[in-house]
C-alpha cells in the first residue's frame, strides 16, 4: 500500500488555535488568493448540536488565521491573516454545518463609496493615510507629489 502524503494544518481565532473537539468538527477550508480583490476564506464544521459558534467563539469581527504546510516542507505558511465576516447555519440530508466566511482587512476598503481630497500631501502619505483609516499599514516609499 503507497504511503498516504499528509500536511500540518492550523486555523487560529483570535490567535488561538482551534480546540481539538473543534477541529475534529472541521470538514473543510477554502482559501481563495484573488490578485486584485480581498483574499476569502470558508470554514466549514459539522454542527449536529448547533453551538460550534459559541464553543469557538465565532463572531463576526473576530480574526481568522490559516496555514498550511506543503507536501516538501511541513512548516506552516499562512495563507489568509484576516477577520471573520459572517457566520451562517447549513442544513441538508446529512446533517447541520457551521460555515465561517473571512476575508483579508483590505475587504474594509472596499465597503461603500468614498469621496475625499488630499491637498499638501505626498503619495505615500494619501496611500498611509487612507490605510490607516481602514485599519491597515500602508508598505510605501515616499514619493513626491
Amino acid at each position: 500500500m503507497p504511503a498516504v502524503a499528509s500536511t500540518q494544518r492550523t486555523v487560529k481565532i483570535d490567535g488561538s488555535e482551534l480546540t481539538a473537539e473543534i477541529d475534529g468538527a472541521l470538514e473543510s477550508v477554502l482559501v481563495v488568493d484573488r490578485p486584485a480583490m480581498p483574499d476569502m476564506c470558508t470554514l466549514t464544521f459539522r454542527d449536529p448540536a448547533r453551538d460550534i459558534r459559541g464553543k469557538a467563539g465565532l463572531e463576526a469581527g473576530k480574526k481568522v488565521e490559516g496555514a498550511t504546510g506543503s507536501l516538501r516542507d511541513d512548516a506552516p505558511e499562512v495563507l489568509i491573516d484576516g477577520e471573520v465576516t459572517s457566520v451562517e447555519a447549513d442544513y441538508d440530508t446529512l446533517g447541520s454545518r457551521a460555515i465561517v466566511r473571512g476575508y483579508d482587512r483590505s475587504h474594509r476598503m472596499t465597503a461603500g463609496r468614498k469621496t475625499a481630497t488630499f491637498q499638501e500631501m505626498s503619495y505615500s502619505e494619501i496611500a498611509k493615510k487612507i490605510a490607516g483609516n481602514n485599519g491597515l499599514t500602508a508598505d510605501c516609499d515616499d514619493s513626491g507629489g
